[in-house]
């Protein structure tokens, strides 16, 4: 409502001008600008099916690429089952090896370490799309404005940031993949190549 108010304020603004103006290249410019807010107006009621297509494509994205991410198969006597990097380093701290057992502990609590640094990424992650769609109508309302001024800045900028935000969880599972489940053999192995693969996420991630 408040966008659609400003958005009329606009209008009356652009009328006035034209109305006013009596070089027939302001004249010209006022009638761009008119085009311009009709842009705007149909951004005002359509951001919502934009945002909605986005988040539809991601969460496809999301979950084909959660079929992706590997298991370890681990061997226990004449039982198999299989785990992931953190059960698996849970399951090693039951060894006999005392130095085995303090080694993956380490391993352990740096995965839990990772889970709440990853659990708080994603929740400031949530909160940011919460702004950039409570923000979606107010962006709308700018369009004319800054298209004054030759470009839509404050559009583009909102619709780049909430894309890349939005990205950030199939990025995280592709980057996971690449790093984690591709070498779980060299993880089950050696695990501190899994906590280094995880400590590199952030970095590739920039």
């Amino acid at each position: 409502m408040i966008a659609i108010i400003g958005l009329l304020s606009v209008l009356i603004y652009t009328g006035i001008k034209i109305i006013l103006s009596s070089n027939t290249k302001d004249k010209a410019k006022y009638k761009e600008m008119i085009v311009n807010w009709f842009i705007a107006v149909i951004l005002a009621f359509t951001m919502h099916y934009i945002m909605a297509f986005i988040l539809s494509v991601i969460e496809e994205i999301t979950e084909l690429l959660q079929g992706l991410t590997g298991v370890i198969e681990v061997k226990f006597g004449e039982t198999t089952f299989k785990t992931n990097l953190m059960g698996l380093a849970r399951f090693q701290m039951e060894q006999q090896n005392f130095s085995a057992k303090i080694g993956h502990l380490i391993i352990y609590t740096a995965l839990v370490v990772f889970t709440f640094k990853f659990t708080f990424v994603y929740l400031k992650r949530l909160l940011r799309m919460a702004f950039l769609t409570v923000i979606a109508p107010i962006v709308a309302l700018t369009y004319p404005i800054d298209k004054m001024e030759g470009s839509a800045k404050g559009f583009n900028m909102w619709l780049k940031e909430y894309i890349f935000t939005a990205l950030l969880q199939p990025m995280h599972y592709i980057l996971y993949y690449i790093l984690v489940s591709t070498s779980l053999t060299l993880s089950a192995r050696n695990p501190l190549y899994g906590i280094a693969a995880l400590m590199f996420i952030s970095e590739a991630e920039k």
